[in-house]
C-alpha cells in the first residue's frame, strides 16, 4: 500500500505518566504504527523504553508521574500538577503537530487544552478509569474512596470524551463494554495494535517443556484482577489437585501476591517469576496450557495478542474490546464475571469438559492472530482512520 503523507505538520502522542512493561510495548508499536506515513511525531509520556531506536522523525519528551501510595488528595495534587506540565509540553511544541491522539477516557487536561490550541483531537480509549476504580479505590478515605474516586473520574471521562473530536477504540465490543454508545458518531472501533508473530508463535514439540501451567501475565494491581486470581487457586486446587500455576508480573501488589502464595501453603502449586524481559516471554507462553485475564476493564491488552499469536488458549473476563477478539469455545474462553469463584468454574470445565477443544482453540487462536494483528494490517487500519478523521472532522 502506498501511504500518502498528507498530514501537514503531524501527530502528537500524548502517554501514560507512569509506563509499565506492558505500557512501553503498547507505546512503541503505536509510535511504529505511524512512522511510515506521518511526517513528525511528538511524543510526551512518562519513561519508555523501546526496543528499537525511534526514528529520526520521532521526538520524545519524558514527564514522568508518581505512583507512590500517598493519601487520596496527594495522590491528585500530583496528578494534576503532571496534568499541567504535559499541557506546558504541547504547547510549547504545537507548531509541530495538527493531530494530538491522547491516551486515557479521564485525561481531560490534555484534550481542553488541545482544542484550545486549535488542534483535533483523538481519545484512544482502551479502558475506563471510571469503571475500574471502584476495586482499586475500596479502602480510600475509610472507604469513601469507592465512591468518590470513580464519580469524579466519570466527571473527567464525560469532558474529555463530549470535547474530542474522535474517539479510537480497540474493537467494536468495546463500544458497549465501556459504555460509549453516546458517541459512537465518532468512535473508530478498529484501534487494536499488532503483536509480531514472528516472535511470538508455538514453538515445535522439543523447543521448550511442554504446556503444563495455567498462567497470569501482567501488572499485579487491583484493576488487573490478580487478587481474585489467586483466590481462586485453592478453589481449582480442590477439584485438580495437581494443577500447576505461574505468575509473571511486578507491579504495587507484588509483596501482595508473595505473601498470599506463603501464607496459603501454596509455595509447591504456584510459581512466582515476577519480572521478565519482554524477548523471554514467548517462551513463558509457550509453557501454558492455559492464560487467564481476570481484569476489570481493558481494551485489547498486548497478553491477549501475544498469547494468542503463540496458540495458548484463553480464559478472558468479558470486558472493553475483548468480545470483539474472542468467540467463546471457538478461539477461547469468556468468563461470566472475575468473582474467584466463577473463575474456578471454568478452569476446571476447560481442563475437564472441554479438554478436547483446546487442541482446536489453540489452532484457532494463532489464525486469527496472523490474520487481523499483522504490523502491515494494523498501519493500513490506523492509515484509514487518519484519513477520515483528519478529513471528515
Amino acid at each position: 500500500m502506498s501511504y500518502l503523507r498528507q498530514y501537514p505538520t503531524g501527530i502528537a502522542i500524548v502517554g501514560n505518566p507512569v509506563n509499565t512493561l506492558g505500557r512501553d510495548v503498547f507505546l512503541c508499536k503505536f509510535i511504529n504504527i505511524f512512522t511510515t506515513f506521518v511526517n513528525n511525531i511528538l511524543v510526551v509520556s512518562g519513561h519508555f523504553e523501546c526496543k528499537d531506536p525511534l526514528p529520526c522523525n520521532v521526538k520524545k519528551i519524558l514527564i514522568q508521574g508518581d505512583e507512590k501510595k500517598e493519601f487520596l488528595f496527594i495522590r491528585t495534587f500530583k496528578f494534576i500538577l503532571t496534568e499541567v506540565r504535559y499541557c506546558f509540553a504541547l504547547v510549547k511544541n504545537a507548531k509541530s503537530f495538527n493531530i494530538v491522539i491522547v491516551f486515557g477516557a479521564e485525561r481531560f487536561l490534555p484534550v481542553i487544552v488541545s482544542k484550545i490550541l486549535g488542534k483535533k483531537v483523538l481519545l484512544h480509549v482502551g479502558g475506563r478509569f471510571s469503571l475500574h476504580a471502584v476495586a482499586t479505590h475500596e479502602s480510600s478515605l475509610l472507604g469513601i474512596g469507592q465512591h468518590v474516586v470513580p464519580a469524579i473520574g466519570q466527571v473527567e471521562e464525560q469532558i474529555a470524551l463530549s470535547i474530542s473530536d474522535g474517539i479510537i477504540v480497540e474493537s467494536q465490543s468495546a463500544i458497549k463494554n465501556l459504555r460509549l454508545e453516546k458517541y459512537s458518531s465518532k468512535i473508530f472501533s478498529e484501534g487494536a495494535t499488532y503483536v509480531d508473530t514472528s516472535v511470538f508463535y508455538p514453538r515445535l514439540e522439543g523447543e521448550v517443556l511442554e504446556r503444563r501451567y495455567i498462567g497470569f501475565i501482567g501488572r499485579l494491581s487491583k484493576e488487573k484482577g490478580i487478587i481474585e486470581f489467586l483466590e481462586s487457586i485453592p478453589l481449582i486446587l480442590n477439584k485438580i489437585p495437581n494443577s500447576e500455576f505461574i505468575i509473571v508480573g511486578d507491579g504495587p501488589l507484588r509483596n501482595y501476591v508473595k505473601n498470599f502464595i506463603l501464607h496459603n501453603g501454596l509455595s509447591s502449586a504456584v510459581h512466582y517469576v515476577g519480572f521478565v524481559k519482554n524477548e523471554e516471554l514467548p517462551n513463558i507462553y509457550n509453557k501454558l496450557k492455559l492464560l487467564l485475564l481476570p481484569s476489570y476493564s481493558e481494551g485489547v491488552p498486548n497478553v491477549l495478542l501475544e498469547g494468542m499469536s503463540c496458540g495458548v488458549p484463553i480464559l478472558a473476563n468479558s470486558v472493553g474490546g475483548i468480545p470483539g477478539i474472542i468467540i467463546d469455545k471457538k478461539n477461547g474462553f469468556l468468563l461470566e464475571s472475575n468473582n474467584p469463584k466463577d473463575i474456578a468454574k471454568m478452569v476446571v470445565a476447560i481442563m475437564t469438559d472441554f479438554k478436547s477443544l483446546l487442541p482446536k482453540v489453540s489452532e484457532e487462536c494463532r489464525k486469527f492472530a496472523l490474520v487481523h494483528f499483522s504490523l502491515e494490517g494494523t498501519r493500513k487500519r490506523y492509515w484509514k482512520i487518519l484519513q477520515n478523521f483528519y478529513y471528515k472532522v
